[in-house]
């Protein structure tokens, strides 16, 4: 049976046994409370080491969500093959409010780069990082025409051998709509 686990002072650090209050406490057996232990997990349940990595995977991944820039990108990108999306009011935000879309691609050092954002809905934002989510270059769409679609493209040849993510979002508020992305 897997019991919960619960936060404990380190044996050496003069507050030994003690628990330490927070936010796991409801995770605590009411039995535990006069049993002081120096360990973070019960002897003997290795199931519990599996949960606690669990949680800890889960924890930092959402950290990464949270965090300020782009981590975790939705689709993986090949080369040549366009990708047809849709901005749609149930994407993330980002703080100016535009919505946006993430994704991931592996490049060659020194390869060259043509990304191209097209849309007729709405004025396409390219923005490439890199593998830290460290902001390369970035760009807005640009109409041919009154009534074609704007491109947003960027070129530029690869600083390292690796991955890189993308983000595509609009340049105004909320704006939703179709798009076409591709990397040649």
């Amino acid at each position: 049976m897997r019991r919960p686990f619960s936060l404990y002072w380190p044996s050496g650090s003069g507050a030994a046994g003690r628990r330490r209050s927070g936010l796991l406490d409801h995770l605590r057996e009411p039995n535990e409370a006069r049993q002081p232990k120096a360990a973070l997990l019960h002897r003997n349940d290795r199931s519990s080491l599996a949960d606690m990595k669990l949680l800890g995977c889960a924890i930092f991944t959402l950290f990464l969500m949270l965090g300020s820039g782009p981590v975790l990108a939705q689709t993986q990108l090949r080369f040549g093959d366009p990708v047809r999306e849709q901005l749609t009011s149930k994407d993330k935000t980002l703080d100016d409010g535009s919505y946006y879309h993430l994704y991931e691609f592996r490049a060659r050092r020194g390869q060259r780069l043509v990304i191209e954002l097209s849309s007729s809905d709405f004025e396409p934002y390219l923005t490439l990082f890199d593998r830290d989510g460290t902001e390369i270059i970035s760009t807005r769409g640009v109409a041919a025409n009154a009534n074609g679609p704007r491109t947003a493209r960027i070129e530029i040849t690869a600083p390292y051998m690796g991955m890189y993510l993308m983000r595509v979002n609009s340049v105004r508020y909320r704006e939703v709509g179709n798009y076409s992305l591709v990397i040649k």
